[in-house]
């Protein structure tokens, strides 16, 4: 704001001499806000810190992004688990190996990584997903995240019934609460967007839109480094 009005006044009061003392100052203020700071430094401040500050602005949105996921996930394995053959057919086709007997579910090292790299692919487009569809009022990022939520809770309940469990808990524990965690910060980071839009408070629209996209623009910049 300061370099600003540095501007104006080099336009309008070009021989001025309080517009030279203001050049002074400004140029001094600036080398003691930036001169200090090195790019790493405020890059690993961002992480250790800022970051976490982030997410944790919106604890309301985070809880409502919790729930559209554990809900369905709790409710569609309770279902899979009492109904394995309508599970098997509401499950996509790569997943359904979840369902053969344990004796015939040790598949080989090249089935297992291309299983694991089908997940890991489906998590981290989902991730960006919710993100960019949050603009719509956080009402599509929603519906993803219950969508994968059932997903996962009937594999997770035909895997169960076919006697998996083990199998399937050792597969999800080590990685899914990180890839989770990840989904339903860029949830939250979606929903800020959109809800500029519904309640922007005391603020323009659109300058509330723009604060928002910069902390949720943030939020995903910091989250990349977990995917």
């Amino acid at each position: 704001r300061v370099s600003g009005d540095r501007a104006v006044a080099r336009r309008s009061y070009p021989h001025d001499p309080v517009r030279e003392q203001l050049e002074s100052r400004v140029s001094r203020a600036g080398l003691h806000v930036y001169g200090g700071r090195r790019p790493a430094g405020r890059i690993w401040q961002f992480l250790r810190n800022d970051y976490w500050k982030r997410v944790a602005e919106r604890p309301r949105m985070l809880a409502i992004a919790f729930a559209c996921l554990i809900v369905p996930t709790i409710a569609a394995l309770i279902w899979a688990h009492a109904n394995p053959g309508a599970g098997l057919r509401y499950i996509p086709h790569q997943f359904r190996g979840a369902a053969n007997p344990p004796a015939n579910s040790g598949a080989d090292t090249s089935v297992r990584t291309a299983f694991s790299s089908e997940l890991f692919t489906h998590n981290i487009s989902v991730t960006f997903m919710v993100f960019a569809v949050g603009i719509a009022a956080g009402i599509l990022s929603c519906f993803m995240l219950a969508s994968n939520g059932l997903l996962l809770g009937a594999v997770a309940g035909v895997a169960l019934e076919a006697g998996n469990g083990h199998a399937i808990a050792r597969f999800l524990i080590p990685h899914a609460p990180l890839e989770l965690s990840c989904i339903l910060v860029s949830t939250v980071a979606g929903m800020r967007l959109g809800w500029s839009w519904v309640s922007p408070g005391n603020r323009p629209r659109a300058e509330a839109l723009r604060t928002e996209a910069r902390a949720a623009v943030s939020i995903v910049l910091g989250t990349m480094p977990w995917l």
